[in-house]
This record gives structure tokens, C-alpha cells and sequence, in this order.
């Protein structure tokens, strides 16, 4: 017989995946939120010579993190 992943393991590590995940997201948001684009690291896409923060981008880093939350949550519960 094969050994086979207990479903607990696998639900957990899930959950706490998607948890990194969505405060890498929010962080993201906020920096997004925050920061003109010129002012951005270089490993955030932004628009060249633009003075504005980007709110289309840092509204969906900040809507995606919620969304991995309760992905997160859903895997915990089972």
C-alpha cells in the first residue's frame, strides 16, 4: 500500500501559503498606495515618468490579499 498525504498536512500547508501570499500582497498594495511610480523599486512594474502612485495596480494588490485570506481561512476550516 502507498503512503498517501495526510489531509490535514496538505490543507495546512495551503492555507499557510496562501497567508504568505496575501500579506506579500498587502505589502505590495500599500507600497503601491504610497509610492510615486518613479519612486518604486525596480521590482514593481510601473509606468516610466509618471508622478503619480498607481491606484489600479495598489487597489488590486490590496483586493487580492483579501481574497487570499479567505482562501486561507476555507483551507484551515477543513
Amino acid at each position: 500500500m502507498a503512503p498517501t498525504a495526510r489531509p490535514h498536512a496538505t490543507s495546512r500547508s495551503v492555507a499557510i501559503a496562501l497567508l504568505l501570499l496575501g500579506f506579500l500582497l498587502l505589502a505590495a498594495g500599500i507600497v503601491y498606495l504610497t509610492t510615486p511610480a518613479y519612486g518604486l523599486p525596480w521590482y514593481l512594474p510601473h509606468q516610466v515618468g509618471s508622478i503619480y502612485p498607481s491606484v489600479r495596480r495598489g487597489s488590486a494588490a490590496v483586493i487580492l490579499p483579501v481574497l487570499c485570506f479567505l482562501g486561507s481561512w476555507l483551507a484551515a476550516r477543513r
